[in-house]
C-alpha cells in the first residue's frame, strides 16, 4: 500500500509543470511550523486546508501550505 502511494505521488510530481513540487507529511508540517501534533492534525481536518488524503496518510503540497498560511495571516 505504501509503495503504491509513493509511486502515485512521484507520478503526480512528474506530471506537474512546477519542478519545485514537494509533498509534506503531518510530521514535516509539525517540524516546519513548529506546531504540536494536535494542532497539525486539526489543520489537516479543516475543510479549507489543501491536503491530499490517501487512506490514513495525509499530505500537503509545500507551496499550497505556504499559500494557505499566507491567506490565514492576511
Amino acid at each position: 500500500m505504501l509503495e503504491e502511494i509513493i509511486k502515485l505521488l512521484k507520478e503526480i510530481k512528474e506530471n506537474m509543470n512546477d519542478k519545485d513540487v514537494k509533498f509534506l507529511s503531518r510530521k514535516d508540517v509539525m517540524e516546519l511550523l513548529n506546531y504540536s501534533e494536535a494542532t497539525v492534525t486539526k489543520m489537516f481536518r479543516r475543510s479549507d486546508f489543501p491536503s491530499i488524503n490517501l487512506g490514513k496518510i495525509h499530505y500537503v503540497e509545500r507551496n499550497a501550505l505556504l499559500e494557505w498560511c499566507k491567506q490565514k495571516r492576511d
